[in-house]
């Protein structure tokens, strides 16, 4: 395995199992990869707007409870706290579920990267740049807090 950023249509990927041996493969592979990349971006962006609204739909509940003349106010006082999400909750375990997955592909695009393909490296960029295009936006209507 070479140490350096190559042009290679031979390559294994993750595992060996999944060889590429000519050049079909190889844009097969690369389309594999640019969605990984392209997923990825997007589950980032589903953990914040999922968390946000687990914080909205917890705010309203206690808006609900405490009788609060304005339920913004409730909404807005309640997103700078950890609201009544507790360990235990459906949302931690959603939560917890996604981080997992986001993690999983992390991990595996680095080690794709890490096969000093240069071919797949850019397939990674292309992807996240894409992704977070597409995705990324939606960050900017998140509150301070969870951004």
């Amino acid at each position: 395995m070479s140490m350096y950023f190559q042009f290679s249509t031979d390559v294994t990927i993750l595992f060996q199992g999944w060889q590429v041996e000519n050049v079909w493969q190889l844009v097969m592979s690369c389309l594999a990869v640019f969605l990984m990349a392209f997923s990825y971006e997007g589950l980032k962006v589903l953990r914040h707007c999922l968390l946000r609204k687990a914080f909205e739909i917890e705010a309203k509940a206690a808006a609900k409870m405490e009788d609060s003349p304005s339920e913004k106010q409730a909404i807005l006082k309640k997103e700078g706290s950890q609201g009544n999400i507790t360990m235990c909750s459906v949302h931690h375990s959603i939560q917890t579920t996604l981080h997992v997955a986001q993690m999983a592909l992390a991990y595996s695009l680095m080690l794709i990267f890490m096969t000093y393909n240069a071919w797949l490296a850019i397939s990674i960029l292309i992807g996240f740049a894409l992704g977070f295009y597409v995705f990324g936006w939606r960050n900017y209507t998140l509150p301070s807090t969870m951004a």
